[in-house]
């Protein structure tokens, strides 16, 4: 659960709440308008289709006008009142389609007919072009027609003109393939479907009052949307006669269980997009909050190393600019303490040797009177007492101990009290080239080869020189007695940032790592007869000067022992 860590949670449940609702309230409103905007294309396409009807039965109503025009003015030349069409009339009149021809007189009795006729409705009083119910032989329908009024023989006739709808209907029915079509029929206010019984659909229905009233009153389509749960888009045409009375109902529309818009928002197609959104969301919220989160807990793993005490930890700076500044922050925080606990250490380590200084000035000061003493009494007794060899050789032991403890208590005084260092300019090629003609005859009779180098051009520091002198050959001689006998000891002098480094490096056999811990310890030593304060003392000298005094593993096996003098203000060159 550690890799969930709660910023990664509400990282996670930010990118859901940012990316989920958006989308989907964006699906909505995509569907919405994808749907709004189909739903009008569909709405003129049906509105189209509705007038193409319309257009149809138009330019029948205008035939019949045409055909009334041309045989009331032949009607007009007839030499009696008694008007009757012959039979090359009606057989042209058949040829283009004109189905009943009627001549009535101005009494609205009727005069002559193509057909057996019983009714028109309605029948004006003047010239028009309109919508008429025809009854014949006891059968109603829906005629497009015109009257035309003249004169004959003095009296006043009408003479009208019809072609049947039943054939422009099924020819409309016919052509129209991809949506449900129908005409309804007005019977005394009864809707009836007009089309034969294998063309009708279960789907087409009647149009509700509602949409009757409103075709009663407008000449537009009506649409019929949302008047049964089965019709998707439906539009209804008003069929009226020319005094406005509807004589029938065009339907044109196509039938669905839902709405575009139902379709697309179903709550089930909703819950898909959710999901997939949301685990597109989750997955960019691991792969973001990993990015993000990982600089923060190499953070939070180095704030921990450093309270229990690992003041080298560093991290890695990355992560954007803010992480990146805290991690410098950090770093130079780590850096910070580790600094400050070298310096504790550092004064701890002073209080200590000033303690150890004292108690040792006190020590000395008691030992010596009685080294004194001791060493006195035994050159006296050697000078004038008759010695056997044997008594000889003992009291040569006693002098030489004696010489031994006060040259240990010489050393370990000058360690716990160093003398403060006098500095002058030095060249530390003058330095390294005196202990080269000190040591040069035990350097042949080793056959050690020393080879001196400086890459500083003859720069000089500020330092004493006979304690640089001496810190300089204790390091010459203990890489001598690491070498034994043949072997390269090297004196390399070269600048860098931190000042002028005097590098002492042997191809010995180096130094153990656990050896190497504690090599600048006082008192630790390897050698038989050493007394370990060497490498102490020429740590101290060091610090003393401002420098430091480092060791470090050679490549392939010796020694680096490096000796790091700081740059001084007018340092000459």
């Amino acid at each position: 659960m550690k890799r969930f860590s709660s910023l990664r949670l509400r990282m996670i449940a930010a990118f859901l709440l940012v990316a989920v609702p958006p989308m989907l309230f964006s699906a909505y409103f995509a569907a919405r308008l994808l749907s709004d905007a189909f739903d009008r294309n569909v709405q003129q396409w049906l509105t189209e289709t509705a007038n193409f009807i319309s257009t149809e039965v138009d330019e029948l109503v205008t035939d019949a006008g045409h055909a009334s025009n041309v045989l009331a003015d032949k009607l007009k030349q007839a030499p009696s009142s008694d008007l009757a069409l012959d039979r090359s009339d009606v057989a042209l009149l058949s040829s283009l389609g004109v189905d009943i021809v009627a001549i009535y007189d101005e009494n609205n009795r009727l005069l002559y007919s193509s057909i057996p006729l019983d009714e028109v409705t309605p029948l004006p009083d003047r010239s028009t072009k309109s919508l008429f119910d025809v009854t014949s032989n006891g059968i109603s329908r829906l005629t497009a027609g015109a009257i035309s009024i003249f004169t004959a023989g003095g009296k006043l006739r009408r003479i009208f003109v019809g072609y049947w709808l039943n054939d422009t209907i099924n020819a409309a029915a016919s052509a129209i393939t991809s949506l449900e079509f129908e005409v309804f029929r007005n019977e005394g206010g009864r809707l009836v479907p007009m089309l034969p019984k294998e063309k009708q659909s279960l789907h087409n229905i009647p149009p509700s009052a509602e949409v009757v009233a409103l075709l009663e009153t407008t000449n537009a389509s009506v649409p019929a949307s949302g008047t049964n749960h089965s019709i998707y888009r439906a539009v209804y045409s008003g069929l009226k006669a020319s005094n406005g009375q509807l004589l029938g109902v065009a339907f044109v529309g196509f039938a669905t269980p839902q709405s575009l818009f139902d379709q697309i928002g179903r709550w089930h197609l909703f819950l898909e997009m959710a999901l997939v959104g949301g685990g597109l969301s989750i997955l960019a919220g691991l792969w973001m909050s990993g990015l993000l989160v990982k600089p923060l807990r190499a953070l939070t793993n180095g704030v921990r190393s450093v309270a229990k005490g690992d003041f080298k930890q560093r991290v890695q700076i990355g992560g954007g600019a803010e992480v990146e500044e805290l991690a410098v922050s950090f770093n130079a925080m780590a850096a910070e303490l580790d600094r400050l606990r070298s310096i504790e250490a550092e004064l701890r380590n002073r209080e200590k040797l000033s303690a150890l200084g004292e108690a040792a000035a006190m020590i000395a000061h008691e030992v010596r009177n009685p080294l004194g003493i001791i060493k006195t009494s035994s050159e006296l007794i050697r000078a004038r007492a008759a010695l056997t060899r044997e008594e000889e050789r003992v009291m040569s032991y006693v002098t030489d101990e004696v010489n031994r403890i006060e040259r240990l208590i010489r050393d370990f005084l000058e360690f716990a009290k160093p003398t403060p260092p006098v500095f002058k300019p030095l060249n530390l090629k003058d330095v390294i080239d005196r202990i080269s003609k000190v040591v040069g005859p035990e350097f042949k009779h080793r056959n050690i080869t020393f080879k001196i180098e400086d890459d500083t051009a003859g720069s000089k520091v500020e330092g004493d020189p006979d304690q640089i002198y001496q810190v300089c050959l204790n390091l010459i001689l203990n890489s001598m007695d690491a070498l034994g006998t043949g072997g390269t000891i090297a004196a390399n002098i070269r600048k860098m940032r931190a000042g002028v480094v005097l590098r002492i490096t042997d191809d010995g056999p180096g130094i153990d790592t656990e050896v190497a811990a504690k090599i600048f310890n006082p008192f630790f030593t390897t050698k038989a007869t050493g007394t370990g304060l060497g490498l102490a003392k020429a740590q101290s000298i060091m610090t003393a000067h401002g420098g430091s005094l480092i060791f470090s593993a050679a490549a392939g096996g010796g020694a680096h022992f490096d000796m790091i003098f700081p740059e001084r203000t007018g340092q000459a060159a």
